[in-house]
């Protein structure tokens, strides 16, 4: 398993998830149990609360790449935001880009952040997704995409009414 650490701004390791590099093992990922610790849907992976923007995907190894190609990205640790998530996400000031996976749960994910929004009255929010033939933005790094080229010329305002989430 690779072990990702969420270090606060002390360099402290306040959580962390641990990924299954091989697709035969089960549990995919593995986090520390409520009981142990803090909560997965009550944390964002560590970001720039001064950046302009900021990409929120579903997990961390998708924030690392977003990161590396630039990109001041968190995640939520899953597909779907929470209420304690929205409202620190409430608090940045900048534009929030959706970056969930083009896929059935990234949809719905994408769906609970506009009503959490809506109840919290934020702005309103772009969305892109990776390309088309790579499972998440990890995947698309992996393989030599520039990912922020790709978030430039794909980002766009979500529109509830009109739900179209794929990539062309």
């Amino acid at each position: 398993r690779l072990i990702i650490p969420f270090k606060d701004y002390d360099g402290d390791i306040f959580f962390f998830q641990a990924r299954s590099l091989n697709h035969s093992h089960t549990p995919k990922y593995l986090n520390p149990s409520a009981e142990e610790g803090v909560k997965s849907s009550n944390i964002l992976y560590p970001f720039d609360f001064e950046a302009d923007f900021l990409c929120v995907c579903e997990g961390p190894a998708d924030a690392i790449s977003l990161n590396l190609n630039g990109l001041n990205a968190t995640c939520t640790v899953g597909s779907t935001v929470s209420e304690v998530q929205m409202q620190t996400l409430k608090e940045f000031e900048g534009k929030i880009v959706l970056t969930y996976d083009n896929d059935e749960a990234g949809e719905r994910g994408i769906e609970k952040f506009e009503t959490l929004r809506k109840k919290h009255l934020m702005e309103s929010f772009q969305v892109c997704t990776p390309p088309a033939q790579y499972k998440d933005w990890n995947d698309a790094h992996m393989e030599g995409v520039d990912l922020y080229e790709w978030m430039v010329e794909k980002s766009y305002e979500y529109n509830f009414e009109n739900k179209s989430l794929k990539n062309l």
